[in-house]
């Protein structure tokens, strides 16, 4: 059996290490716009499945819970540690809303396409549409000063540069052969 002050100790480090990996873990899917899959919802559930683990085997070998005080700090403590985890899954789901293309985002949220245009990139294939194909799907092209206005190249302004310290503008450029077909794409910073 584990002492009072052994599982007061044991209680305190588990959930020290609990809120620091939570704490990494946002800063981790807040810089990377982390969104679900199988990786980043293991990543947010494996902290708190140590924890309980944890909590049960205090729960079943220490003297403490022979208090009540004692089971009801291991119960306060398992239930307040499935709030990061909500917390997370919250912040996964935002950034999946926020990475997926579509039309109406597109046209209504011009300073945001940076975050979705690789979705739009794998969803629709350029190289080898047309011109007026590529007009059609997401409008006028806008100016973009880093190339000369030909008729060759044209460019969408897809916001501020993806990050915490956006100091440049993010454009999908998109060239065509002289037959007005795609030939090349890119996303470039500048």
């Amino acid at each position: 059996m584990i002492n009072k002050n052994y599982t007061l100790g044991i209680l305190a480090t588990s959930v020290f290490v609990h809120i620091s990996l939570y704490i990494a873990l946002a800063f981790f899917i807040s810089f990377f716009f982390a969104s679900y899959s199988l990786l980043s919802i293991s990543a947010v559930l494996l902290p708190l499945i140590s924890v309980l683990v944890v909590l049960f085997i205090l729960w079943k070998r220490s003297t403490f819970t022979n208090e009540l005080k004692g089971k009801i700090l291991l119960l306060i403590t398992a239930v307040l540690c499935f709030l990061p985890s909500l917390f997370l899954v919250n912040l996964l789901g935002k950034n999946e809303e926020k990475l997926n293309f579509t039309i109406e985002k597109w046209v209504n949220e011009p300073d945001d396409r940076a975050y979705f245009v690789y979705d739009f990139l794998d969803e629709y294939e350029m190289v080898g549409k047309s011109k007026e194909d590529i007009q059609k799907l997401l409008g006028e092209p806008d100016e973009n000063h880093s190339y000369s206005p030909t008729e060759n190249v044209i460019s969408y302004f897809l916001g501020p540069e993806v990050g915490w310290i956006s100091i440049d503008g993010t454009y999908l450029v998109i060239w065509f052969d002289d037959g007005k077909q795609a030939i090349d794409y890119a996303v470039e910073t500048y």
